[in-house]
């Protein structure tokens, strides 16, 4: 054990040191101004030549990289400037090999003339430091670009196509492995019948204004222990399996320690462009810390689901290979996650996730593109034997802290499933941060058409660290607003763009007709309000009211139906055919309302059904609750309590609208809910009417009883995305002209203030 965290110490000491020297990842790297050596290159030239001018330039760019001094620190930088022209695999380097540049005295390699002049073949790199690519084109290869060992490596501006569009033949476009500090900037990457863009144990780096297209596999990984890494402004599209994941599946011996648990760390993946993809937009597969925010997806996860949080996978690769095997054993002594188990297809061990935050994302599927089965895959906790001596927390889960919140999807309809409904998956109902109703009522699924509105925009929280490998940025304070500005007035149709590529893994070929982009605007993230302040669909809604005599109108001389009857025809007029189901039960307490009373049934279960059967057909329900009174006046008329006894009370009352709000949300409705009046100062009590055994010290134990109860209906809402409606404010009790002469309920004036106040907290979701 000793040795273990000695292992860990030392990779603690030496990477904390190496990032603080890292560039800027949230903007364009910084190349700075350095003195360089120019080398022209050009088809006409003669390698016998200096290189010093366009005159003296050399035949070949291997000539150029010859005469940069090769296994030593660099006291002078180098500037190889390409000129015009394509380049044969025998004018390259067959290896890019073991050139240290510095922050000083990079190498940097550039078409002299900009973009889309010069085409190169493939490049492979080994044991490189501080060299750039800039404004090149490079063509099919196994890999068209590869980097092993390289330590400070930008591609800013290249087109890096990876396979003959004809045959996909390429496996990566972009493949960088046991690296650090690695930067792209706007790139085209595509082709190939795997990924991309590939990344094995890689630390530091961003990914900024790329496009990444065209792949059989996913669009981008970064899998392996890759760590600290910003990506955004980036599009990504026509891929298979998916758009972006962070993790996947990884050799273990090819992983870097002490990145040797997790497969990705502290990645932040914001104000992307995922479309046209066959797979899922998002996923992520073994990771930690990792945020997905701001991002607009269009057109994706046709297969199956838009979202995916599963398992990264992990082996022993290369069965009979003692080196691999002695460096798995190692790192599973030093505390990594995994053994020496081969691959044989199954006996993967799985990588868990863990906070994983999924904020203000959109999707947007038109009609004739939803997603083939779900919204969501969220694997089920694993503790199978292919875990054993792996030192992986068992079981393993895919959705520790996982937080999918304040995100508009717009796929399918609303009998499309979210797919945690199996028991077998994850994100079930004991699992406080992700669940059937946290997702729906954290969400907008199937209620808002993105292109008419913004994006929710919740505050992101903070990251924690508690790993053992350097800590990232745990500030979630990234991204930009998805604003209305940015979804109606700079959401448009681009011109058609041609994908003519095939791929063996099936990526349609077609021109698509419609992109939407979205150029959204820098803006500070204000107080949100909850979502349930988000506007309902167009059409007639169904109300249904469950309460007591309040809702159900006791003492309403004019005979309208109370509050319910009354508020009804103030929708109607927004919402011609609306519908309202009156539930309310005089007497009833909480606990009546969820198992019903006197005979009666359930208000709750009938609340269900009819919430249910308006969803199924397409028709928004808004469910109304005003329960409480009758709670506390047999509390203290009955009961005689002590604080013991208004302790288990409001225990029971809160455990109670667990079980509505809880009920009513999952059933599909938007939910109002109402704070209760200090019923202490009604009259009927302060008269002692109703209850004679109400002691006047039980009168103002109510009155400090409600605002507790209130403080709860508060809480509760918060957590299942309800609105609360104010009652405790009001004079509609205690005054003469809107209370009945029973001094208890309303009279007709006080029902109309009742049905108005409900009204002006409905308008805002009408």
């Amino acid at each position: 054990m000793k040795h273990r965290w000695m292992i860990f110490l030392f990779w603690l000491l030496v990477l904390s040191g190496q990032a603080m020297a890292q560039n800027d990842a949230h903007g364009p790297y910084d190349i700075g101004s350095p003195t360089l050596t120019k080398l022209y290159v050009a088809p006409t030239g003669d390698d016998n030549h200096d290189g010093s001018s366009p005159e003296q330039a050399l035949r070949t760019i291997d000539a150029a990289w010859s005469r940069i001094p090769s296994g030593e620190e660099l006291t002078s930088g180098y500037h190889i400037l390409i000129l015009p022209g394509r380049y044969t695999a025998e004018q390259a380097p067959n290896y890019w090999e073991s050139r240290y540049g510095t922050a000083e005295h990079p190498i940097i390699v550039e078409a002299a003339n900009g973009k889309d002049t010069v085409y190169l073949p493939s490049i492979n790199m080994y044991d490189d430091r501080y060299v750039y690519f800039i404004n090149l084109n490079l063509e099919i290869g196994t890999d068209a670009f590869h980097c092993e060992k390289c330590d400070h490596l930008l591609l800013r501006g290249n087109k890096i196509v990876g396979a003959n569009p004809a045959t996909y033949n390429g496996q990566e476009t972009v493949k960088v492995n046991q690296s650090q500090y690695v930067f792209v900037e706007d790139n085209d990457i595509s082709g190939a019948w795997d990924n991309a863009v590939d990344f094995v144990a890689v630390q530091h780096g961003h990914f900024l204004n790329n496009k990444i297209h065209n792949a059989g596999d996913w669009c981008m990984y970064l899998k392996g222990g890759s760590a600290y890494f910003y990506i955004a402004d980036n599009e990504y599209y026509d891929c298979g399996t998916g758009g972006f994941t962070a993790g996947q599946g990884t050799g273990y011996q090819f992983m870097s320690a002490p990145f040797i648990q997790y497969e990705a760390y502290d990645i932040k993946f914001v104000n992307n462009f995922i479309h046209d993809t066959q797979g899922a937009g998002v996923g992520v597969q073994g990771g930690y810390n990792i945020l997905m925010a701001y991002n607009t997806m269009v057109r994706v996860g046709a297969r199956s689901h838009v979202m995916e949080f599963g398992f990264g996978s992990r082996s022993c690769d290369g069965q009979g290979n003692e080196e691999g095997h002695e460096r798995c054993d190692q790192y599973t002594a030093a505390g990594g996650w995994g053994n020496n188990a081969p691959a044989d297809g199954s006996n993967f061990v799985r990588i868990p996730n863990r906070n994983v935050f999924v904020y203000n994302n959109v999707v947007y599927n038109p009609d004739g593109y939803q997603s083939a089965y779900q919204q969501f895959f969220v694997a089920g906790a694993f503790s199978g034997a292919e875990q054993a001596g792996s030192n992986v927390p068992s079981p393993a889960k895919s959705d520790d802290n996982l937080q999918v919140r304040g995100n508009i999807i717009w796929n399918g309809d609303t009998n499309m499933p979210l797919g945690i409904e199996d028991e077998a998956a994850g994100c079930q109902p004991d699992n406080p941060t992700c669940n059937a109703t946290q997702l729906r009522v954290d969400n907008a699924i199937n209620m808002i058409d993105p292109t008419s509105r913004a994006g929710l925009n919740i505050a992101i929280p903070d990251f924690t660290w508690d790993v053992p490998v350097p800590i990232g940025d745990v500030s979630n304070a990234v991204g930009r607003l998805i604003t209305n500005e940015a979804l109606t007035g700079t959401l448009s149709i681009a011109a058609p763009m041609q994908l003519t590529a095939v791929s063996p893994t099936g990526v349609p070929t077609e021109t698509i007709e419609q992109i939407i982009t979205v150029t959204p605007t820098i803006a500070v993230i204000p107080a949100n309000p909850p979502i349930t302040a988000l506007t309902l669909p167009a059409g007639p809604i169904t109300l249904v009211t469950l309460g007591d005599s309040l809702t159900e109108g006791a003492e309403d001389n004019a005979e309208l139906g109370g509050y319910p009857g009354r508020l009804i025809k103030m929708v109607q007029a927004l919402r011609p055919n609306s519908t309202v189901l009156n539930l309310g039960h005089s007497g009833w307490s909480s606990d009546a309302l969820i198992n019903g009373d006197q005979g009666l049934p359930s208000e709750l279960d009938q609340a269900e059904q009819a919430i249910k059967s308006a969803v199924g057909q397409g028709q928004p329900a808004v469910a109304l609750v005003w329960i409480g009174s009758n709670d506390l006046f047999y509390l203290y008329g009955y009961n005689n309590p002590d604080e013991v006894g208004e302790q288990a009370d409001l225990e029971n009352y809160g455990r109670n609208l667990d079980t509505i709000l809880g009920r009513l949300t999952s059933a599909g409705a938007r939910v109002m809910i109402a704070q209760l009046d200090d019923q202490s100062l009604r009259p009927v009590v302060t008269r002692g009417e109703a209850f004679p055994d109400i002691s006047k010290d039980e009168v103002a134990m109510m009155s400090a009883q409600v605002k507790r109860y209130n403080n709860v209906i508060a809480e509760k809402a918060a957590g299942y995305g309800a609105m609360v409606v104010d009652f405790f404010t009001t004079t509609i009790f205690t005054d003469a002209t809107t209370l009945a002469d029973d001094g208890n309920h309303p009279n007709a004036a006080g029902y109309d203030v009742v049905a108005g106040i409900w009204f002006e907290a409905l308008k805002r979701i009408l």
